[in-house]
């Protein structure tokens, strides 16, 4: 009952939570053009999705003699022929790691991209972006360009590309409408408690159980229970993972190290804890906004004691709280499937417990 009446009095102190704000991600478009048809495509893809362009020139232009695919000894003809061939690039990026979203474009080749591509995929690091191709072609399917920079890029987050010959406006914005809803949390990188990037493609076949979690808080005995769970079906191929907030209450006021020491301490978790993050308004975490994008307010549980006050209060702040997908308060929870998409969102008034069937579905073969 005390830790229930520090919780209300919190919850009356502070206030509610802020309103989510989603924020798109920084995208970039960037293109090889050797004759100006990708080029044109590239511009009419950069207006659309309303991010930057940046071009990928060769040190040395191609003339149209280099182009001559029916000469076996053009320039164009041996580069393709090598598999090795990475022909310089004029310039570089230097604000790459701005950028989450990346289209890379270019025309087709011999069936597949030039290899000036490769020159530019080996110039970055695009770990955590998520990269989508498109390529422009008289007569060739973009699938083995798609297939080949899988192939030898495995470790980007590729989306699946689309051939943009002389494609409309409405075209062009299903297609990308497509692309975003194809989002997956291996899309995303975080910060460790020790503050070292986590990608979370790394986290690929893994079944997900993803916690903002707090201190100080009346569902905090949750640990309990969630360490429970990891202990459980960790072998099986669950991972917990926690994101401590401060947002709801002032429950969470402790640096990354008191906030692993007290985990460890009193609830004996071993599961993965990340550095501290806020979950709703313009400073969310990007994997926040996804997750809330990706499943809305479950409503809370009938017969928890809580239940009726977090809903009478939040009632008062905004009467259409429930339409709202923003996080409620701590100890929210979103279960990710292997394939890395959110199948589950559970509110703070679902004890752990609850959730074992739900996870068991998930780790069945």
């Amino acid at each position: 009952m005390k830790q229930i009446s520090l919780f209300l009095a919190a919850l009356m102190m502070f206030g509610l939570s802020a309103s989510s704000q989603k924020q798109e991600k920084k995208t970039l478009v960037t293109y090889f053009s050797a004759t100006g048809t990708t080029k044109a495509a590239a511009k009419q893809l950069k207006t659309v999705v309303g991010a930057d362009l940046y071009e990928i020139k060769p040190a040395k232009p191609y003339t149209d003699a280099d182009l001559d695919w029916r000469n076996k000894q053009s320039r164009s003809s041996l580069e393709m022929k090598d598999k090795s061939s990475r022909p310089t690039i004029a310039g570089k990026l230097k604000n790459m790691k701005d950028y989450d979203v990346v289209y890379v474009g270019f025309p087709i080749w011999w069936n597949t991209c030039p290899t000036i591509i490769n020159t530019f995929m080996e110039s970055y690091d695009f770990k955590g972006k998520t990269v989508i191709p498109f390529a422009t072609s008289g007569s060739s399917s973009i699938k083995q360009s798609c297939e080949d920079l899988k192939k030898t890029y495995p470790q980007v987050n590729w989306k699946e590309g689309k051939l943009l010959n002389r494609v409309s406006k409405k075209e062009l914005e299903t297609w990308i409408k497509s692309v975003n809803t194809m989002s997956t949390i291996y899309d995303y990188t975080a910060l460790s408690n020790k503050g070292e990037e986590v990608n979370f493609s790394d986290y690929r076949g893994k079944v997900l159980l993803i916690v903002n979690t707090a201190s100080k808080c009346g569902f905090t005995p949750q640990y309990d229970g969630l360490e429970a769970l990891y202990q459980k079906y960790k072998d099986q191929g669950l991972v917990i993972i926690g994101f401590p907030c401060d947002q709801f209450g002032h429950q969470e006021p402790g640096t990354n190290e008191e906030i692993e020491e007290f985990c460890r301490l009193n609830h004996g978790v071993t599961f993965p804890l990340m550095s501290k993050i806020e979950v709703n308004g313009k400073n969310a975490h990007p994997i926040y906004r996804w997750l809330e994008s990706q499943a809305g307010f479950a409503g809370f549980t009938p017969e928890h004691p809580l239940s009726k006050l977090l809903d009478e209060m939040l009632s008062k702040a905004d009467s259409a709280y429930a339409s709202n997908p923003d996080i409620k308060w701590n100890f929210t929870k979103f279960l990710i499937n292997r394939k890395g998409e959110v199948v589950g969102r559970f509110e703070p008034t679902a004890e752990p417990t609850a959730l074992e069937k739900p996870i068991e579905e998930q780790l069945l073969p």
